[in-house]
This record gives C-alpha cells, structure tokens and sequence, in this order.
C-alpha cells in the first residue's frame, strides 16, 4: 500500500496531467484520470487504444530504448518549458518583516 500510495497522499490537488508509458498495464491509473478528467499523456503501441489518452504518442512501450528516447525528450522539455516560465514570471515580493513590539511593563 505505501509502495503505491505514498506519492499522492500529501496532493492537495490533482495532477495537471499524467504521463503513462503503458496503458494496458496502467489501466487502472488510466480509468480514474478519465474519472477525474486529468489529461492523460502516454506512450501508445499497436496493441493499445489511442482513444483512450488526451494526448497519444506513438511508439513502442516494449523496448527500453523506445522508452527511454521518449521520456528523455519529454523531461527535457519539461525542464525547458519551467526554465522559460520561471523567467517570465515576476519574481515574488519579499514579505515584509513583522513589527514586534516590547510588552510595556505594569506599573505597580
């Protein structure tokens, strides 16, 4: 159970997308994003129905270097695509410093 729950315990909002390299051996994983309406980014054989991803690329899920080639190119632009948002975006303002002051003795 913590093998496979662990990862989404601490979400506090779904995912923007999921990608899956297998749909037929993630068919589970597939069903509840449908359900939840996340879109599905996946790796799609000729075994498979591209019907049932947002977003199929074809290839082969069998051979680790198909896979590899993929999920490299994706994580690349993964990184790239947070590279450029993060230039684009304002940096966030600094808080300001709470103003604390000194308890004023009682005068007895």
């Amino acid at each position: 159970l913590h093998r496979n729950l662990d990862g989404i315990v601490n979400m506090e909002k779904p995912p923007a997308a999921m990608f899956v390299v297998d749909i037929i051996r993630e068919q589970i994983a597939i069903h509840e994003a449908r359900r939840l309406e996340i879109p599905i980014i996946a790796l799609v054989d000729t075994n498979c129905d591209p019907d049932l991803v947002t977003y199929p690329i074809a290839g082969n899920d069998d051979a680790i270097r198909s896979i590899k080639c993929i999920t490299n190119i994706i994580a690349e632009t993964i990184l790239e695509a947070q590279a450029e948002l993060g230039k684009k975006q304002p940096p966030a303002p600094e808080p300001e410093p709470a103003v604390v002051s000194e308890p004023v003795p009682a005068s007895a």
